[in-house]
């Protein structure tokens, strides 16, 4: 008997999906991620309970498997990650669970249910408990009192009320919990963009932003940037290289290198111990320079990942990016100076977005010229100030959460621009910017091993399988 079974709920539409530390939605080239959010939870309460982690959606277990699963290990608790655009489907779970054995508490948390979770727990009467901050701290804290009531961070269920217990105040010393539990992960499962070598693992050396990108989830989670010790995360990626054999990590932190000193003491550190690791991170175009990125480069970062959003200076400034073209193009030629390979993250469909804007982005995507350029549609998730003003100005042209997915057709229409269009540059900004010689070749030359050949196919054939979907409209 497991007293707390963890579970990544199967994959809807015969794709993977992420529903992880704010970010959500379908993987566009089948890659699989590990339930960094699970592993921190059983990582915080496994001296306090048993505790084991079931990924459906890495598994492609179906809902059937995943019921079996719950009534061989018979748990107290059945805690499962959700994301906006599956959260009907991850609800399930909770159903499922109680079919088992109606005893089970029932436990989801997440960015949706941060800011809907009242809805969520009247719409779904096999729920629980919904955990709306902090949810290491706040399940264990029930875990171990073995009472859900007046434990703060959560909405419970209680016979025919819901009853919301307050926010839990944030943990401002992120170093005071446990690293992720990797060792109940099978990580041999998980596929991460860009990686080098496999097995693969994700973790974060700090949480929060305090960007003001008005589209962002770190409006739910975290807009304080909250560090872990260095050496606590030299720890870590000491265990997963020596103890775990994984030279792969992804470091999932929003922006790594926010406080660049702190960014270039855990290079110096990683170096320094010579650690035999690759890895790649995500951070702001304005929280880098040469210094630090030849440092990363000889820590074993080898992609660099970077958030653009438009090509055009005016819509930089009115969603709240605090970033200049002339800075990004800066960027972009730093990183690749050193010998790091970039990613680029762009986006289609902002407000005061036109076809003309929207071509601009696409145009200096390709001026920019990233190892890998991702484009997404603009999608306003609940809680996000871009939600509110999408909301107010009657912009929303659903509240299926099934559609809200940056990958599939837009579910808002804001002015001056149809969702036809923002579709068709969607496509068109994919097609310009891979389908031609000058790219494949350029990928055909940075190929170093028979893995970066397969990562490469898979890549190319999840776009074209993209790019094949059709129209996704509303109910």
């Amino acid at each position: 008997m497991v007293e707390a079974l963890l579970i990544v709920p199967q994959s809807p539409m015969d794709r993977y999906c992420v529903r992880d530390k704010g970010a959500m939605g379908f993987s566009k080239a089948g890659y699989i991620f590990p339930p960094y959010d699970l592993a921190m939870i059983a990582a915080n309460i496994k001296d306090v309970t048993s505790v084991e982690i079931l990924d459906g959606n890495a598994k492609k277990l179906n809902i059937t498997d995943i019921k079996k699963y719950i009534k061989k290990s018979n748990p107290n608790y059945v805690i499962f990650s959700n994301s906006t655009p599956t959260i009907d489907w991850d609800l399930n779970i909770a159903r499922i669970s109680k079919e088992v054995n109606p005893t089970i508490t029932t436990v989801t948390f997440g960015p949706h249910i941060a800011t809907l979770g009242n809805e969520v727990m009247r719409a779904c009467q096999y729920l629980d408990v919904a955990v709306v901050n902090e949810q290491e701290l706040t399940i264990r804290e029930f875990i171990e009192r073995e009472n859900v009531k007046n434990v703060k961070g959560t909405i419970i269920r209680e016979e025919d009320r819901i009853i919301n217990q307050g926010i839990r105040t944030p943990l401002n010393d992120f170093g005071k919990l446990h690293f992720p539990a990797h060792d109940l992960l099978e990580l041999g499962l998980y596929r991460l963009p860009y990686a080098k070598r496999h097995p693969v693992a994700a973790t974060m050396t700090s949480r929060g932003c305090p960007g003001k990108c008005f589209f962002c989830l770190t409006w739910i989670i975290s807009k304080e940037f909250r560090p872990r010790p260095s050496e606590h995360v030299l720890e870590e990626l000491r265990f997963l290289s020596e103890e775990l054999n994984v030279h792969e990590i992804k470091l999932w932190d929003d922006t790594f290198t926010y406080d660049m000193k702190r960014a270039l003491s855990i290079c110096n550190m990683i170096k320094s111990e010579k650690l035999d690791i690759s890895w790649t991170c995500n951070t702001r175009i304005d929280r880098i320079n040469s210094e630090l990125l030849k440092s990363m480069k000889e820590a074993g970062c080898h992609t660099i990942c970077l958030g653009v959003e438009s090509g055009d200076d005016e819509i930089l400034k009115s969603i709240g990016k605090e970033i200049t073209t002339s800075q990004i193009k800066n960027a972009f030629g730093c990183a690749k100076s050193v010998g790091l390979d970039t990613a680029g993250f762009f986006m289609l469909g902002h407000p005061w977005d036109t076809p003309v804007t929207m071509q601009k982005t696409i145009d200096f995507a390709k001026t920019l010229d990233p190892d890998y350029a991702s484009f997404n549609i603009v999608t306003p998730f609940p809680g996000t100030p871009l939600f509110k003003m999408a909301e107010q100005r009657g912009w929303l042209k659903t509240r299926d959460w099934s559609n809200y997915e940056s990958t599939l057709y837009p579910v808002y229409e804001p002015d001056g621009v149809s969702r036809d269009v923002i579709w068709s540059m969607r496509n068109k900004a994919y097609k310009e910017y891979y389908i031609k010689p000058r790219y494949i070749l350029k990928r055909v030359t940075k190929l170093q091993s028979l893995s970066d050949f397969g990562r490469d196919v898979s890549s190319f054939f999840g776009l074209l399988k993209m790019l094949a979907e059709p129209k996704k409209r509303e109910k």
